[in-house]
């Protein structure tokens, strides 16, 4: 078994409330017994049904090459995060990071694609 920490850190400067900052003291997570697994998708459009493996904690959504160790090509449509295929879902970063802890892993989800392209899920 895998040992992993998740962390979030945020900061803004000059906003309407002045600035802001969070993390990553409060925002850590730390897992003793997590698993280490990444899934390369290759996205259809329309529903894809992604499967959790048995153990994870956390899903790390990488739509794009600059943010995943593996993954060459950059996802250039919307994804959208839903539990099952019927539900309308959130529209989740085409460019960035997604993470996504769970208290209770659920055993799949699903990602919505506009267009095809390959993107990287690690599970922690």
């Amino acid at each position: 078994m895998a040992y992993a920490t998740t962390s979030i850190i945020a900061t803004t400067t000059g906003g309407s409330d002045g600035s802001w900052s969070f993390g990553p003291s409060g925002s850590t997570r730390n897992m003793t017994s997590a698993i280490s697994a990444e899934t390369i998708v290759t996205l259809s459009v329309g529903s894809n049904t992604i499967t959790v493996p048995t153990g994870a904690t956390n899903a790390i959504i990488f739509p794009s090459s600059n943010t995943s160790s593996t993954t060459n090509t950059s996802y250039a449509g919307t994804l959208t995060l839903k539990g099952v295929a019927g539900d309308t879902g959130v529209v989740i970063s085409s460019a960035s990071p997604t993470l996504l802890p769970w208290d209770t892993a659920p055993s799949t989800f699903v990602l919505g694609a506009t267009s095809t392209g390959t993107i990287s899920i690690r599970f922690i």
